[in-house]
């Protein structure tokens, strides 16, 4: 029995550090618009205060809208660029829980 128990630990050590840990994760959602009019095929990378790993990019659609689905749980800060790689504005916006869903308007003038 103490043979089984410990193959039995051993094995569950193994699998815990070999199989990466889920990560809590959820969705920004956000629109670019400049002087008020969408901004299409701006560049919006995404950072996490709490995941210095961490970076979402996305391109915004002809609508200027755009979706990062693997955001970390916490606080996030998009920051848009235009297609010439200028920074245009950025924002903050909290994820409480894994599954959220948040949306964050990025409106910049020049």
């Amino acid at each position: 029995m103490k043979r089984f128990l410990l193959i039995a630990s051993a094995m569950v050590m193994l699998f815990s550090t070999v199989w990466p840990q889920a990560t809590d994760t959820g969705t920004v959602n956000g629109s670019v618009t400049l002087n008020g009019a969408p901004l299409s095929n701006a560049s919006v990378v995404l950072s996490s205060s709490g995941n210095s790993g961490y970076t979402g990019k996305a391109t915004t659609d002809a609508n200027g809208n755009f979706t990062i689905a693997d955001a970390p749980v916490g606080t996030v800060e998009a920051k848009a660029y235009d297609a010439q790689g200028a920074f245009l504005v950025s924002g903050t916006v909290i994820l409480s829980k894994a599954g959220d869903v948040v949306s964050i308007p990025l409106n910049a003038t020049r």
